[in-house]
């Protein structure tokens, strides 16, 4: 993701986040999911992965943005942020598959009402 930043953005200052992301401590998990985090880790974290998918388009239903603001994420108790982050993620991939799958159906039946291959 720095490299990404710095390469089809070009923006230093979210790959020197990053970098700041990377190489800060972070504490060890609990048994219950919780990880000890610093509040001021988990909202540089929520700025630069912000910053860093914005400019990918990677879901263009922009669900990912609203999984990464919800407040339970955003808002909630820094200890619980990976559990709850890893869960988000995961709904955000499916969101991106279904959107997927959904554009591609879209553009077969297109093509089929037009009487051309979809590849085309």
């Amino acid at each position: 993701a720095v490299l990404s930043n710095l390469s089809f953005a070009f923006w230093p200052d979210n790959a020197r986040a990053g970098m700041a992301l990377l190489l800060a401590p972070l504490g060890a998990f609990r048994a219950g999911g919780q990880q000890d985090l610093s509040p001021e880790w988990l909202r540089l974290y929520l700025a630069w992965n912000a910053n860093f998918i914005w400019p990918s388009h990677y879901c263009p239903d922009m669900m990912c943005f609203t999984m990464l603001a919800m407040p339970s994420l955003a808002l909630g108790p820094p200890e619980q942020f990976q559990y709850r982050r890893a869960h988000t993620l995961f709904w955000v991939v499916r969101s991106t598959q279904i959107t997927r799958r959904m554009c591609g159906a879209e553009r077969v039946a297109r093509a089929a009402a037009f009487g051309v291959p979809a590849s085309e």
